[in-house]
């Protein structure tokens, strides 16, 4: 099994079926219609970050086995985006099946012309998608089941996926549905069947006809929806929740009136929480012709927003959200929670908000994101005295300690955070992270 693999600041293209190139024999042969730009037959804890992957069949595909299924992926701060062939549906900006992937920071843009596949396929068990950009694709998410191994079929985590801080647009063209959950095998018994847990995200339609929130592919699978934003450019009569199936939950999310449970006339789901809806014709984006989605001060989405779901916490607590493009930082503490992928916070003096670290084990991935409020929400980090364990190393710009640890002990350092936008705002915060043998 290839393991502890990192694939970074690299631009990959051109695996496309239009394309040919030199075999180890030195045939000449075209790439198959299924090709992809980065390919993964196999792999554990592998890390796919800031690289520029297009112009393939597929852009990146990640595959498992009954015997040899994928684990502990990272895909982030990537961009991905002019992927897929025209006519088909078969093939995807991204395609992958492992057990415990994450994607976060990535910027997925629109397929190639005339391509039907999806923006983002997955067939994974221990799904997370957070503050990530998605523009275009037949549906922006495709959360399938696990049909190509029975050990993510049979994974703990194959139950609970979790889409958090994430825009989504969805322009004219392809499916009409933003986020399909469930399956599409036919074998309806190996649909995911769990809970969809979908909070503070910003969803923006500029559909010239209808918009269909989910399509959750059975009854026995459900949606816990809170503190999203869905907006239409259309009037509110536009836009439907599910598709014909599913049991959806709401909780405090925005939308234009008239939204409907369903187009469908045999629609035969739930839809239970719509009185808690914020209603309004705007949420109060900064800018909406040019995709700038924070919030503006008095926007119906600032502080409108409720507590996240038990099982959302502590490890998916949203805490971070999206910087354009590909890139993340801290999301402010400010009041209640506001609505939707991004909080609004008035310029507040410096303060980290990280007071201890996880511990590390040794050889074994560490990511550890730090937190900060004030400022302009733009920072810089350092460490400015001490060291972190060797093997471990800080992302200045995402203010995310990440590494493996290869020593065993305890180090102590000082971590400073700077507004990128004022040199004279800084925060200091003694920290210490022990790394360890085992867990």
């Amino acid at each position: 099994m290839p393991k502890y693999i990192t694939i970074e600041n690299l631009e990959v293209r051109g695996a496309f079926q239009g394309y040919q190139f030199t075999r180890f024999n030195g045939q000449i042969q075209a790439y198959a219609q299924n090709a992809a730009s980065i390919y993964v037959e196999k792999a554990e804890d592998l890390t796919i970050r800031n690289c520029i992957i297009t112009d393939g069949g597929n852009g990146l595909f990640i595959g498992s086995s009954d015997t040899d299924p994928s684990r502990n992926i990272l895909v982030e701060g990537n961009y991905i985006y002019g992927n897929g062939n025209s006519g088909s549906a078969f093939e995807h900006n991204n395609y992958t099946a492992a057990i415990g992937i994450t994607y976060q920071y990535n910027r997925f843009g629109p397929l190639r012309a005339g391509a039907g596949g999806n923006n983002l396929k997955d067939r994974s068990a221990g799904f997370v998608a957070r503050y990530n950009w998605i523009e275009g694709g037949n549906r922006n998410f495709d959360l399938v089941d696990g049909e190509d191994s029975i050990l993510i079929l049979n994974s703990p985590d194959y139950h609970k996926t979790f889409v958090y801080g994430n825009v989504l647009i969805k322009p004219d063209g392809g499916n009409n549905q933003t986020t399909h959950y469930g399956g599409d095998s036919g074998t309806t018994a190996d649909y995911r069947k769990g809970t969809l847990y979908f909070y503070n995200n910003t969803i923006v339609s500029t559909r010239s006809g209808n918009t269909v929130i989910f399509r959750l592919s059975t009854n026995e699978e459900t949606c816990d929806a809170r503190n999203n934003i869905f907006y239409t450019v259309n009037a509110g009569t536009t836009l439907a929740m599910l598709a014909e199936n599913g049991t959806l939950s709401h909780a405090n999310n925005w939308s234009k009136s008239g939204w409907r449970n369903s187009f469908e006339g045999a629609f035969d789901g739930t839809v239970t929480g719509g009185s808690s809806f914020i209603i309004g014709t705007a949420p109060g984006f900064v800018d909406l012709a040019n995709q700038d989605f924070r919030l503006l001060s008095n926007g119906q989405a600032v502080n409108a927003g409720t507590t996240l779901n038990p099982d959302a916490l502590p490890g998916n607590n949203i805490v971070r959200q999206y910087v354009k493009h590909q890139t993340s930082e801290g999301r402010p503490v400010s009041g209640a929670l506001d609505i939707g992928a991004f909080e609004f916070a008035a310029t507040a003096p410096m303060q980290i908000v990280t007071t201890s670290l996880s511990n590390a084990i040794r050889f074994r991935p560490y990511d550890q994101p730090l937190q900060a409020t004030g400022g302009s929400g733009s920072y810089v980090w350092s460490v400015t005295s001490g060291t972190l364990p060797p093997g471990l190393w800080l992302d200045t710009a995402s203010g995310v300690i990440r590494g493996r640890a290869r020593l065993k002990g305890v180090w102590n350092f000082t971590i400073s955070v700077q507004d990128a936008q004022n040199a004279l705002s800084i925060a200091n915060q003694p920290l210490n992270i022990t790394s360890r043998l085992h867990i």
